[in-house]
């Protein structure tokens, strides 16, 4: 299964991508499980009230960000990164990784997101150039 550069989402767990939702199964004490799956692409606060709305549905999201932010994310992300090295983002942590994020110029609107996604346990990935933002159910993480 191809996950267009990206990595799977767990190495136990197939996705079935259909449009912009797609649905995770994988195997846990011999029951499979499926978990809906939203893609959405950054639009301020359009993007964190669909974002919302499918957190409270224990969706796992993919928030594909601007590609403009690329450098403000790593600088953001890595303040005391050499000038040479290679701007490659690859964090995972909880709602302060999007409190962080929420500090840049364009990316304010994910404030909202902070309260939401830590009430109800989720983990987030974020990776890039690319840049694509994961937000992760607890039944996932």
């Amino acid at each position: 299964m191809s996950y267009k550069g990206r990595r799977p989402p767990h190495p136990d767990k197939a996705c079935l991508r259909l449009e912009a939702s797609f649905f995770c199964a994988w195997v846990e004490s011999g029951m499979t499980t499926r978990i809906e799956a939203t893609n959405l692409m950054w639009r301020g606060r359009e993007t964190v009230a669909d974002a919302i709305a499918a957190v409270q549905r224990q969706a796992r999201i993919e928030i594909t960000l601007p590609a403009g932010f690329h450098h403000a994310l790593f600088s953001r992300l890595h303040p005391d990164a050499d000038d040479a090295a290679v701007e490659e983002v690859d964090e995972s942590g909880g709602a302060e990784l999007v409190a962080t994020l929420a500090t840049l110029a364009g990316l304010e609107a994910m404030a909202e997101l902070e309260a939401p996604l830590a009430r109800a346990g989720y983990r987030l990935h974020l990776v890039s150039p690319g840049p694509l933002l994961s937000l992760i159910p607890p039944q996932m993480a």
